[in-house]
């Protein structure tokens, strides 16, 4: 009987530990989730070479994002509030000023273009300006939609932090009440 109890207990603490290894995972993926919109973004705008004051608010933007987790007695933790998310959609939304100054300029040069006389170089010109101005476009949607699936792959971070902290204890909890002679 002592040892059906003994192989009863390893298999629930076994099960635990897989379920909290799942949880890692979860969490691992979360992280290398954000840190893909975070780079592809990145990416992206740096290829369209933007003025230097876009790049540093991007800049500042990732760096919110440093530094998050640490380990404090045993448990996992995340430094993450509503002020970070609120400071994160302020530099975003400077990105996004930053791009739609420079949508505004190609408009007015595609104004222009329009306004000349009809040639075959007027029409490439006037095809790579409209390329441009589109990508633009897509650019300044995909900031607005990266970095608000970021924070949400931040958020639920957050919760797998909290069901992994949860999980220890209940591995604790369960360690600390067998009976001594379970202990053993």
């Amino acid at each position: 009987m002592k040892t059906y109890e003994e192989g009863l207990s390893l298999t629930y603490q076994i099960t635990q530990l897989e379920k909290k290894d799942t949880l890692y995972e979860s969490l691992k993926a979360e992280i290398k989730k954000e840190k893909d919109l975070y780079q592809n973004l990145g990416f992206t705008l740096i290829a369209k070479e933007p003025a230097d004051d876009l790049l540093e608010n991007y800049d500042q933007l990732v760096a919110l994002n440093e530094n998050r987790y640490h380990l404090e007695n045993d448990h996992l933790k995340m430094d993450w509030n509503e002020q970070k998310i609120t400071q994160i959609r302020a530099l975003r939304d400077q990105v996004v000023k930053g791009l739609e100054t420079k949508i505004e300029e190609m408009k007015k040069d595609k104004a222009g273009e329009e306004k000349k006389i009809a040639s075959t170089e007027h029409t490439n010109q006037l095809s790579t300006l409209n390329a441009d101005l589109a990508s633009y476009e897509k650019l300044k949607a995909s900031t607005i939609s990266d970095t608000e699936q970021a924070i949400r792959s931040a958020q639920k971070q957050e919760e797998l932090v909290k069901k992994i902290n949860e999980s220890f204890n209940q591995i604790e909890t369960d360690r600390n009440n067998r009976t001594p002679k379970e202990k053993k």
